[in-house]
């Protein structure tokens, strides 16, 4: 069985469940599980009208603004919130598929780098890696089968992603299935992040320009600036490595009427979002 997946930061638009609709239904996508950022504006019944996705609610009074929502065509048994991370900003479901062992799917939603530096930015990743060790332990979880998906505000190279006290989240997947990294005496649960082959304007077969990423930004005289960033991305334990579907795995330039890009390869910001949407699907 082959679970789709569409996360999207749509910069609190407002009127925009169609357009979040047309990628929903492409036929490329077809999405079974939609993780929506900044959708505070969204009309959820005008979703699941479109889309026959419903939204998935966790009544523990910890929702907000910053918090990232899902939504399923999946039964309650299949696919159903756990909670909301003390931040507001992850959002854990368990997906329990026949005949397969349960994932804890947590959508994200870290602070961007408007509002803190990359040295904060790797003090929330720490924090955020110490609590999944501790669900991890906990008896109604027991398990290390993560998968995180949405906007990490954070590109694949910075302290927060590749350090091993932080998300540990490493490019290659033969070294993420050691499982562990040692550093300094201790050992951390390693993340493998496929989304480090999106980064660069060029395909390295065909020589081609591509897209450079999923967000641009230039406001700023940080020396570390791309002006192109991965933020939005998806990472898992090495157990679902190969339940990744990696051609499926992509940055969505366009939907199934028009592109979201410009012709200059910006991003057609006013119109959609200054995010980019990312979909992948895992064969479960």
């Amino acid at each position: 069985m082959s679970i789709s997946f569409l996360s999207w930061n749509i910069d609190r638009k407002k009127n925009f469940e169609e357009e979040i609709s047309r990628l929903v239904l492409d036929e490329e996508i077809e999405a079974d599980i939609l993780l929506l950022i900044e959708a505070e504006n969204v009309d959820d019944s005008l979703i699941e009208s479109y889309t026959k996705l419903k939204r998935i609610f966790v009544n523990d009074g910890r929702e907000t603004n910053l918090t990232p929502r899902f939504y399923s065509n999946l039964s309650i048994d299949e696919f159903q919130l756990v909670e909301i991370h003390d931040t507001k900003r992850i959002t854990f479901a368990r997906l329990n598929i026949d005949g397969q062992e349960e994932i804890i799917v947590g959508g994200v939603h870290l602070p961007s780098k408007l509002e803190c530096n990359s040295e904060t930015q790797f003090k929330d990743a720490r924090r955020i890696s110490l609590d999944l060790k501790t669900m991890k332990d906990r008896k109604d979880i027991g398990h290390n089968r993560f998968l995180l998906l949405g906007d990490f505000n954070m590109n694949p190279f910075e302290p927060g992603m590749i350090e091993p006290d932080a998300f540990n989240a490493v490019l290659s997947a033969d070294e993420a299935l050691n499982n562990q990294r040692t550093d300094w005496y201790k050992k951390y649960d390693y993340f493998y992040n496929p989304m480090w082959s999106f980064m660069g304007d060029r395909n390295y077969i065909t020589g081609e320009r591509k897209l450079p990423g999923s967000y641009y930004f230039r406001k700023t005289r940080d020396v570390t600036l791309t002006y192109w960033n991965v933020f939005d991305k998806v990472i898992l334990r090495p157990s679902l490595i190969n339940l990744l579907d990696y051609k499926s795995l992509r940055i969505i330039e366009k939907n199934n009427i028009e592109t979201l890009i410009n012709d200059d390869y910006s991003l057609k910001d006013e119109a959609y979002s200054d995010h980019l949407p990312i979909t992948f699907k895992m064969n479960l």
